[in-house]
């Protein structure tokens, strides 16, 4: 829901690839949903160098999965976006908002589950020079995320917190009462702040990384780490991490809830035409 480390990255992740195609302002939203393999291919060589034969392989599957997703996927992002321009204050229910994090989780899972044979059967073509090299790069992301808030105090973090739930609920509502403001502000004082247990986890997933890379001429073991890393990244999170992160989500819906509850009808307006322009952009997509 926000942009904070910690809080809602699961939310994140499970709608990344829903709001993939609209990473971008403007006409650049066209230009990368167009050339999404190209980006994804530059995305992918950050971390690992492909050799020739290797790069046309990653292209040409990637061709085929832009098909797919905006023969397939496309009209239920469409048909999604479609209902929350139909939403009403009255709808929105802790129960409904699980129910489109499940819906959100399902796009996700539908795209991985289908790229997920063609990464597994690059990743056994990788070279011991390539694994290293991919490890590597894993490990400066995973220093880079670590150090992000490391010099930062609590109050500090928590004033980003409150500037990032501000300028979320600012972009999908318009203007905000000083009630939605007290609202976001008791939010930022009560979320959980996990960035050691995360700076622990990405240490757990990275000793994976090596393990699995060791295991490689093992088929069995390999593919079993491999898949569990792609569909089931949160097993590898910590018991207090798992708690953590669903209170921070019961926090998130609350806010949800207490703010569609206060909306005025100018800020639903606002609401609907910010959906309406995302569902307006996929229907262009599919022409």
């Amino acid at each position: 829901m926000t942009k904070l480390k910690g809080v809602s990255n699961k939310a994140l992740r499970y709608g990344l690839l829903f709001c993939f195609v609209f990473l971008l302002a403007g006409c650049a939203k066209k230009f990368l949903y167009s050339n999404i393999d190209w980006f994804v291919l530059d995305y992918l060589e950050d971390y690992v160098s492909l050799q020739g034969e290797q790069k046309v392989l990653v292209e040409e599957r990637l061709l085929l999965l832009a098909d797919w997703h905006k023969k397939e996927e496309l009209p239920l992002y469409i048909e999604h976006l479609k209902d929350l321009e139909r939403l009403k204050a009255s709808d929105i229910t802790l129960n409904y908002l699980q129910q489109n994090r499940d819906r959100m989780r399902a796009h996700y899972d539908r795209v991985v589950s289908k790229a997920a044979p063609d990464l597994f059967a690059l990743s056994l073509q990788l070279t011991k020079e390539q694994e290293r090299e991919f490890l590597s790069n894993v490990q400066e992301h995973y220093q880079e995320r670590n150090a992000k808030y490391a010099d930062k105090t609590e109050d500090e973090v928590r004033e980003i917190i409150l500037d990032n739930t501000e300028e979320w609920m600012e972009e999908w509502l318009g203007n905000l009462s000083g009630n939605q403001r007290q609202l976001a502000q008791r939010f930022s004082q009560q979320v959980i702040l996990n960035s050691p247990l995360w700076r622990d986890y990405r240490a757990t997933v990275y000793q994976e990384l090596e393990y699995l890379f060791d295991n490689k001429s093992n088929v069995v073991t390999y593919q079993d780490i491999f898949m569990r890393l792609l569909f089931e990244p949160e097993s590898y999170y910590s018991e207090q991490l798992s708690l953590n992160i669903d209170s921070n989500f019961a926090l998130v819906d609350q806010l949800t809830l207490d703010v569609s509850r206060s909306m005025t009808d100018k800020q639903w307006r606002h609401f609907r035409e910010k959906v309406k322009e995302w569902r307006v952009l996929a229907e262009e997509l599919l022409d």
